[in-house]
């Protein structure tokens, strides 16, 4: 009888132990998502800078696209990202990865109402069929 008093003790420690490993754990992985969501987000602003400089290019305004594919593919060789340019139609004008077929098209989904009020867009998390994950972001050219 005398150890009941000690082992209730003993379970009110390990209560209360638990509770507060797992509340440092929740504080700690809310801590880790909102540095990748910061992460996350300067990666895309830095996305969307090099999206505005690409679309304010003499070579574009002049309507020279194969000069402004070269550009595209300068630009992928230092920041390795893959480009392309595409009309409000989803007709790919230009692209840096295997070259379109003629005509081709892509699904413009709810990015041109976007584009249409010269807002950048981003879409959702899109998967290649080889599985590779992209998304895309989508900034007004003219």
């Amino acid at each position: 009888m005398a150890a009941i008093p000690t082992l209730v003790f003993a379970g009110i420690l390990l209560d209360r132990y638990a509770a507060n490993q797992r509340e440092r754990a929740e504080a700690e992985l809310q801590h880790s998502a909102v540095g990748l969501a910061r992460a996350v987000d300067a990666e895309f602003t830095g996305i969307r800078s090099v999206l505005l400089a690409l679309a304010s290019s003499p070579r574009l305004a002049t309507g020279d696209l194969a000069a402004f594919e070269q550009q595209l593919r300068a630009v992928k060789v230092r920041t390795g990202r893959d480009l392309e340019l595409v009309d409000l139609d989803g007709q790919i004008l230009a692209r840096t990865w295997p070259p379109a077929p003629s005509r081709a098209r892509i699904e413009t989904g709810n990015w041109k109402a976007a584009l249409e009020e010269r807002r950048t867009y981003v879409t959702n998390i899109l998967q290649e069929p080889d599985g590779n994950l992209y998304a895309r972001v989508v900034v007004p050219v003219a």
